[in-house]
C-alpha cells in the first residue's frame, strides 16, 4: 500500500492510494451516451466549418 503524507498547506494527510469507486450500470450507460452525444455534436459542427470553407462563407 502507499504511504501517507501530510499536506503542508492544511496539515491533512493525503494518501498515494487512488480511492476505489463503484459505478451502476446506469452510471455507465448515462456517460457513454453523454460520451456519444457529444462526439455527434463534434462531428456536426465539423461538418458545417468543413462545408463553410468549401462555400467561402462563415462567420466573419
Amino acid at each position: 500500500m502507499g504511504s501517507d503524507k501530510e499536506n503542508p498547506a492544511n496539515g491533512q494527510k493525503t494518501s498515494s492510494v487512488p480511492k476505489s469507486y463503484e459505478i451502476t450500470a446506469e452510471g455507465s450507460l448515462g456517460l457513454l451516451a453523454l460520451g456519444a452525444a457529444g462526439i455527434r455534436a463534434w462531428r456536426k459542427k465539423r461538418a458545417e466549418a468543413k462545408q463553410d470553407h468549401k462555400t467561402g462563407t462563415g462567420n466573419e
